[in-house]
């Protein structure tokens, strides 16, 4: 009863319903194939955005020092080119598009849609770094 009506509401399209009845190990490698471009594309944006806050950090306490209270404007117009050529250096082969439907190569536009980095960004990170630091909390992973 429930097949008669969807086939009646698929119309021609049912073609599609049996055909993928019948191969359903197709349908396996398609979706399995699927997964793994998902998780090795969600687990190389995890690995370029952990290495941007390592440089953010890097960058931010050495701009400091030397430029006493460095604005957050400021940081993000010597820190792009920087970042930029941290990106061309990363070994990561691609991310997923921002819908996360399909994968992309990683430029910095691409990244950019998925890392909002600006300088609001940068503002909060190094807020959140400060009071995590006089909180006695330290978020610092060591090995990645």
């Amino acid at each position: 009863m429930v097949n008669r009506i969807i086939s009646e509401f698929l119309g021609p399209f049912v073609v599609i319903l049996e055909y993928t009845r019948t191969r359903t190990g197709l349908i396996t490698i398609l979706f399995s194939s699927y997964l793994i471009m998902y998780v090795l594309g969600t687990y190389q944006l995890k690995l370029i955005k952990r290495r941007t806050e390592r440089l953010i950090d890097a960058k931010y306490a050495e701009w400091d020092r030397t430029q006493k209270g460095i604005s957050p404007k400021k940081f993000m117009e010597l820190f792009m080119p920087l970042w930029t050529d941290e990106l061309k250096n990363t070994r990561a082969l691609f991310i997923l598009n921002k819908h996360d439907l399909w994968p992309v190569r990683i430029t910095p536009e691409n990244v950019l849609k998925k890392i909002p980095l600006s300088s609001e960004y940068i503002r909060d990170y190094i807020a959140d770094k400060t009071t995590l630091k006089e909180s006695g909390t330290d978020t610092t992973r060591d090995g990645d």
